[in-house]
């Protein structure tokens, strides 16, 4: 959604932004071009689907899943930018672009489109990171895996991490710009646990949506458990909707083959969203380093869902 000139502006975006402009490109003292000073690097990835629904009559589909090109340029040791053309189900797009400072060795911070820093799914919207191929049922009908354009700061103290953000929307909401962030606690590198808000307010400054978060990870040789609980509450003139839900998952990792199962319930009485409970159980195998076929299917406690099946081939490069 557009959002005009007008209306809230926090002032700490416009410091923020002040302070990432004035640092980062700083003059040569040689006076030659960025593309020499630069380090440039290409990567991306790619994923086809083949879906299939057991209990219909119709035959499967083939279809792309996700094809992104990253390009990052290093421009000193202090400056970077990333930029991510990616397709997603329909045409190619602006996926990322963001402009990034060190301030500090553990404090950084961006200015661009991102994927928004809230619970722990943002950091698996890439289908090779994802070993399951569907992202979980919450994630999807409360924040809509949520990008944007904005600001972010980063900064880590000990076992604590902290994530500041603030971006134009939240879920197509009406709303003039939304703050938030993220706090994390990860005592060792096996475990963690996180907590996020964002709040989208209007320009009469008044709290049009908020969406809270709790997460966890830990993991013990072989297996990896995470999970979520995702509130999103909107106000819809004088009544509040609310779409809420959780999901946990396990992987086992047995190189080259690795297994997921994931439960995830959805609680919402929004209007055309219905409550829904989710199985999904896959595997995969890694026919080398960077590429993996992988299977999963779904299985919907809910009757009013048909069950599907999933094949993917994906491959990083």
């Amino acid at each position: 959604m557009r959002v005009g000139t007008g209306g809230v502006r926090p002032l700490f975006m416009q410091l923020l932004a002040g302070l990432l402009f004035s640092g980062l490109f700083e003059p040569s003292a040689s006076g030659q071009a960025l593309g020499r000073r630069a380090n440039w690097e290409l990567s991306g990835f790619a994923d086809v689907i083949y879906a299939s629904t057991p209990d219909s009559t119709s035959s499967g589909h083939f279809r792309l899943g996700q094809v992104e090109l990253d390009l990052t340029c290093r421009i000193n040791e202090r400056a970077r930018s990333d930029l991510a053309i990616a397709y997603d189900g329909g045409a190619f797009g602006l996926s990322t672009m963001t402009i990034g400072f060190i301030i500090t060795g553990r404090t950084e911070i961006y200015a661009g489109q991102f994927d928004v820093p809230f619970g722990l799914d943002f950091n698996f919207y890439s289908s090779p990171d994802r070993k399951l191929v569907s992202p979980p049922l919450v994630a999807v009908n409360t924040h809509e895996l949520w990008n944007d354009i904005g600001l972010q700061f980063c900064t880590r103290w000990r076992d604590f991490g902290l994530v500041l953000f603030a971006v134009n929307s939240l879920a197509q909401a009406e709303v003039s710009v939304v703050p938030g962030g993220r706090v994390s606690y990860s005592p060792v590198d096996l475990f963690g646990l996180g907590g996020s808000i964002g709040v989208g307010v209007t320009d009469d400054a008044e709290a049009e949506t908020i969406l809270l978060g709790g997460d966890f990870q830990l993991s013990y040789k072989n297996l990896y458990l995470k999970g979520e609980y995702i509130k999103h509450t909107y106000k819809r003139t004088t009544d509040s909707k609310t779409t809420a839900g959780f999901y946990l998952q396990a992987t086992v990792d047995v190189r080259p083959i690795f297994f997921c199962v994931r439960y995830g319930g959805l609680d919402s009485d929004v209007p055309g969203l219905d409550d829904l409970d989710r199985l999904t159980s896959g595997a995969g195998y890694r026919v080398i380093e960077e590429v993996e076929l992988r299977g999963e299917y779904q299985l919907y406690i809910s009757d009013w869902e048909e069950d599907l099946v999933l094949l993917q081939t994906v491959a990083r490069f």
